[in-house]
């Protein structure tokens, strides 16, 4: 995803570009390809980045049918345990995108509705004319029904397109990728300051208003999977061997390896070609300025020679004994359809490590984006570049996402280090002075960079590009979408289709469940048709407003939060929100906890572990979590399922959720905000045919 909680967006000089991480692109799933193009005998390759302005077309396939969900909406029903049966609930939890009763419904709270969704094309949403919200948050605030009635998201991948729509006016934002930047200088008319309004005229052709130095919580890097996936085949890593024409699945627990590909790595033409010279070189996963940022921390440097030896010194060898670097060998390095941004990073670490031995073959391979998550999950891809949008400010959300075994990308580290790695992260997170906590994360980071997990890339300033008649414009990097929250807009009465916010850019959503959904595309139009308990407070990404809950208490010893939930709020398609339809919402989560999906966030602050997995099989007194949670007796599923219930409580005659954390966790009520945490009706998930609110 994506999203944190500390510091004011002014103090923030943080950064990563939300373009990469706000609006990651792709299209509906589509197959993976069945066959591995052939390596083919080119020469070497110039360390220079391709120019950004001829981005070649993506090699995948694209989809001719948009996703369906399956038949009733209904997972499969878990098969049974060795011993005795597992409990009903089971079937609801872990579900494939498509199998979600909510895949491709939604009826929530917020200041939209859900019009339409075409998978590959786009969607439409429109402005709910019941919306609850009277008076405005806060000074010069949006409030009651939203001023711009309707919100149309195009899926265009090609840049030229988008562009040429922004300048016909057919849109009012697009997402723009950082090295196209001075293609939109070129006809913008206005610098503008998005915390005071000031402007400053520029001498572009055009009348566009842009909006610069905007700082980011979000971090875009390459990621190498230690633990690749080859089960039922795997195409991605040809052969499957150490042969010339493949890597082994193992191929990254090689150290010198990750050292070779950090060696290669050309970070002046990443920071100058993509971030246009605003950005400097990131040295781990923890963001600047932040608490466990060691601004002295080491960097791998950019050394072909350096490359070389570390690819020399691998102790890989092939059947017949050659050694890596006489064998050679063969990869497909992926990225998402339309992210020429990510395009250019894959092609810098192609070009570099072909130049090193042309013996060494890398396919850039483009995938649409639902495609890209799928197998990223699978762990079918050895070497792939990701976004992270943090979900609260704080260092255990950068260092957990990347590295923990239970974090969203941390599968790939490699096994032998991964339990070092859990043991840091615990000890971190469980210490209570800011200093003690600075050792420890500083000590992550150059765990990290000792054994080369991962290629960490840069932290840049971003920008926003705006048509001039659209008003209400300030920015919060939290936000999920790069769009920003569509209800914050207007747009002056002169202006082309005023009652139309058009965006337009790459990507689609992988699911509208809010329990299920993890990624930028999605949760930005979530964050729409759904509210969460509390919101923040317009730019800050620490300060939180009420919102579904009008007041709230906290226990004198931090782990006990009373919600009031607020009343005479209607859901789209009727009936009144009542606090047990909060609570609902936050145990139907954690039932599901699908892999890779956002309930790990809520797990360790309320029961210290990272799963409903882990929940049931300590609750079943097992000394280990095993692979399968349908290897947990069910006397420990329906304790864990009864400790959920028993953690999150609903009190409809006052109207109250009180939630009971296993520690005290400073940033819950940021996690309150997000749109994993909205308030969905009970009865109408039930009557789709979801989880039923028991034990049973």
């Amino acid at each position: 995803m994506k999203r944190i909680l500390t510091l004011t967006v002014a103090s923030l000089m943080l950064i990563v570009f939300a373009a990469i991480v706000a609006a990651c692109g792709g299209a509906a799933p589509a197959p993976a390809p069945t066959q591995a193009p052939a390596p083919t005998q080119a020469p070497a390759q110039p360390t220079a980045a391709p120019q950004p302005t001829t981005v070649p077309p993506t090699t995948a396939a694209q989809p001719t049918t948009a996703p369906q969900p399956t038949t009733a909406a209904q997972p499969t029903q878990a098969p049974a345990a060795t011993n005795d049966t597992p409990p009903n609930w089971l079937k609801w939890h872990d579900p494939a995108a498509e199998a979600s009763e909510l895949f491709n419904k939604a009826n929530g709270t917020g200041p939209y509705k859900l019009g339409s969704w075409k998978p590959g094309e786009g969607f439409e949403l429109i402005a709910n004319e019941n919306f609850w919200l009277k008076d405005a948050p806060w000074q010069g605030g949006p409030s009651g029904v939203a001023r711009i009635p309707r919100i149309v998201i195009k899926e265009v991948d090609e840049w030229g397109t988008r562009f040429a729509a922004l300048q016909a006016g057919d849109a009012d934002y697009v997402t723009v990728n950082p090295e196209f930047w001075p293609q939109m200088d070129e006809v913008s008319a206005q610098d503008c300051d998005a915390a005071t309004g000031e402007c400053k005229p520029l001498t572009g052709t055009g009348d566009l208003v842009r909006y610069r130095g905007l700082a980011q919580t979000s971090a875009t890097h390459v990621l190498l999977n230690a633990n690749i996936n080859t089960e039922g085949g795997n195409n991605y890593i040809g052969s499957g061997v150490l042969d010339g024409n493949g890597v082994p699945a193992d191929f990254f627990n090689d150290a010198h390896v990750r050292k070779a590909f950090n060696y290669c790595f050309d970070w002046e033409t990443y920071i100058k070609d993509v971030w246009q010279g605003e950005a400097e070189q990131s040295n781990g996963p923890v963001i600047n300025p932040m608490l466990g940022y060691n601004p002295k921390g080491p960097k791998y440097e950019t050394s072909l020679e350096k490359c070389a030896e570390e690819f020399k010194a691998s102790t890989l060898k092939t059947q017949d004994g050659r050694a890596l670097w006489d064998a050679g060998f063969y990869m497909q390095l992926t990225y998402n359809t339309g992210n020429s941004t990510r395009q250019i990073i894959a092609e810098i670490i192609k070009r570099n490590i072909e130049q090193v031995n042309p013996k060494f073959k890398i396919e850039v391979f483009a995938l649409p984006w639902p495609v890209f998550l799928k197998e990223r999950t699978a762990q079918k891809l050895p070497v792939y570049t990701i976004g992270w949008g943090e979900d609260y400010h704080d260092p255990h959300n950068w260092v957990v996402p990347f590295l923990a075994s239970y974090g969203t990308y941390g599968s790939g580290v490699p096994k032998e280090l991964q339990p070092k790695v859990d043991a840091m992260i615990d000890e971190a997170v469980s210490a209570t002075d800011p200093a003690e906590r600075q050792k420890l994360y500083e000590a992550i980071q150059q765990f990290v960079y000792d054994n080369a997990i991962h290629l960490y890339l840069a932290q840049g300033l971003t920008r926003r590009y705006f048509q001039p008649w659209v008003e209400g414009f300030y920015y919060n990097p939290s936000y999920t979408c790069d769009c920003g929250w569509f209800y914050q807009y207007a747009k002056a009465k002169d202006a082309k289709n005023p009652d139309t916010f058009t965006y337009i850019t790459f990507g689609d959503a992988e699911s509208l469940d809010p329990n299920w959904s993890y990624e930028s595309f999605g949760g930005g139009v979530l964050q729409n048709v759904y509210d969460p308990i509390v919101w923040l407070k317009k730019d800050s990404v620490t300060e939180v407003v009420p919102w579904l809950a009008e007041k709230w208490d906290v226990s004198p010893d931090g782990k006990t939060y009373t919600f009031n939930i607020r009343k005479g709020v209607q859901f789209h398609e009727g009936g009144e929100l009542k606090a047990s339809d909060i609570a609902y919402s936050l145990q139907r989560g954690l039932i599901q906890d699908r892999t890779d999906g956002p309930q790990n966030l809520f797990y360790q602050p309320l029961f210290g572990v990272p799963s409903l997995r882990d929940l049931a099989a300590q609750e079943a007194g097992m000394n280990e979590t095993p692979e399968s949670i349908n290897d947990i007796p069910a006397s420990g599923l329906n304790a864990a399922c009864q400790k959920i219930l028993n953690t999150i409580k609903a009190d409809d005659a006052n109207n109250t959720v009180t939630i009971t954390l296993n520690r005290p966790f400073a940033p819950w009520l940021q996690l309150m905000a997000g749109y994993w945490s909205v308030g969905m009706s009970k009865d109408w998930v039930i009557k789709q045919g979801g989880w039923d609110g028991t034990c049973s």
